[in-house]
């Protein structure tokens, strides 16, 4: 393998103690140096004298690899390697099952250099600024103003079937193009970088959605939009090493990298633990820093929708934005959950238009649709925890039809409700109150209720509740 820089100039910027959350990736750079010299004879003479035959079982059991002399260059070379955990192999070899042992041995054989730590010292030096000597940024790094930013990382996450990837679509075709995202200022792209759309929930489906937006508006269709309609994994170092090699040989400046959806990106690891999506986030920030890309994840909402997005909590601990968007009646809200150093936007809503993509063999119509900008719900992006369960019920129930007109001298006379007992009931369902018994139940449902009563989103008088829509 092609080495760009010594083991020691890599290592040098690693702890000397604990094994770096990168390490892996860092070491999979250097298999040639390292590899040579592990004590691989006592290794073959370990496992000859316990009468078992030299191989090396893969993590989790799921591959064994000859290890004899003749498949070494097959095993270790630049295909094959990155599939391995350098580390496994290190302790494996050195009959250690302490990772951080492993490491040791990387640094005792490649140490860090004294003259490049007194060099490093310098560099951390140089750059301390006294307090009176600090000034703050005032030029944007905006890709979409007051939504993300430049060489960041950001996740949009709903519940299925909410719109996400219209939406992201729409988005990442507007940073591409460099033009204003529905009134809001996009950093322009004069030098035509790359927005790479990783759909790896399937091609055919985001063809069409692609398609609709560039036959419905002819601007948005540039060849820096670039779709990528395949699976990769970002658990693992490979496919992130693969993008960031195939972005370099090719010349192709990159601004923006969608990954479409995470549990389609994330390989084996398991998005609940924080160790797996700890390995996720490092292939994210590999990515992002080696190609001064922003890296959008899109995600799925947890079962409990008020607790964010699926997963581990890592994932929004690591990443600067954070994008939820909501469903009713029709209208999809977007709303910033986190911002870590942009102030928040306003809230975006739309619903969907459907666009013709032309006539199937049987001569009907293939169609598919891209959003279009919707009055935002009056008082309701922010409303979250049993109040937005509330809410969801109440829309649920009138989706269904399960309205009735309404009778009494406070009930408006020109619409119909709900009656207070079948929301209860629809809440009940939903698991409103997180406590046992029915006095927990009536508790959190009138303080839901409440709140969306001060808040001017539902009217109540009786037994009746109703929907208010922009009174």
């Amino acid at each position: 393998m092609s080495m760009s820089y010594p083991p020691s100039q890599f290592l040098h910027a690693c702890p000397v103690t604990g094994v770096p959350r990168d390490a892996n990736f860092q070491l999979r750079q250097h298999i040639d140096d390292w590899f040579p010299r592990l004590p691989w004879d006592e290794v073959e003479e370990r496992h000859q004298n316990s009468g078992d035959p030299f191989r090396w079982n893969a993590k989790k059991g799921e591959n064994t690899l000859l290890m004899d002399g003749s498949d070494f260059g097959m095993i270790m070379g630049p295909d094959y390697a990155n599939d391995l955990d350098p580390l496994d192999v290190i302790a494996f070899a050195l009959d250690v099952d302490d990772e951080g042992q492993a490491w040791d041995w990387v640094l005792q054989q490649f140490p860090p250099e004294p003259e490049k730590a007194r060099d490093r010292a310098d560099s951390l030096f140089d750059q301390l600024s006294d307090m009176p000597d600090v000034e703050p940024s005032l030029s944007s790094r905006h890709l979409v103003k007051g939504w993300i930013d430049a060489s960041s990382a950001s996740v949009v996450y709903g519940e299925s079937n909410v719109g996400k990837t219209f939406f992201v679509t729409d988005l990442a075709a507007h940073v591409a193009a460099g033009l204003d995202w529905h009134g809001v200022p996009v950093a322009p792209n004069p030098a035509q970088e790359a927005v790479i759309y990783v759909a790896a929930e399937g091609g055919h489906g985001i063809k069409g959605r692609v398609k609709a937006l560039s036959l419905d508006r002819p601007e948005l269709s540039t060849r820096a939009f670039k779709l990528l309609p395949t699976t990769l994994d970002f658990f693992r170092p490979t496919d992130a090493v693969a993008l960031i090699d195939m972005a370099r040989r090719n010349g192709l400046g990159v601004r923006m990298v969608v990954l479409d959806t995470l549990a389609r990106t994330m390989g084996e690891g398991d998005e609940n633990t924080a160790k797996d999506m700890g390995k996720y986030i490092a292939n994210i920030d590999a990515l992002r820093q080696s190609l001064g890309c922003h890296v959008m994840v899109v995600h799925h909402s947890g079962k409990d929708t008020t607790k964010g997005a699926r997963g581990s909590g890592s994932l929004r601990a690591a990443v600067d934005t954070e994008i939820e968007l909501q469903g009713e009646w029709g209208i999809t809200t977007a709303a910033q959950r986190k911002q870590r150093d942009m102030q928040m936007g306003e809230p975006f809503a739309f619903s969907l238009r459907t666009v013709a993509l032309g006539k199937d063999e049987d001569g009907e119509d293939v169609t598919s649709a891209v959003i279009e900008p919707a009055e935002v719900r009056r008082n309701t992006a922010n409303i979250a925890g049993a109040a937005g369960i509330a809410l969801s019920a109440l829309d649920a129930l009138i989706e269904r039809g399960e309205t009735e007109p309404m009778s009494g001298n406070l009930c408006p006379s020109d619409r119909s409700g709900v009656r207070l007992e079948v929301w209860r009931k629809e809440c009940r369902l939903r698991r409103l109150s997180q406590g046992e018994g029915e006095s927990a139940e009536r508790t959190a449902f009138g303080r839901a209720k409440g709140k969306l009563a001060k808040a001017g989103i539902i009217g109540e008088a009786g037994e009746w509740v109703w929907r208010k829509v922009n009174d």
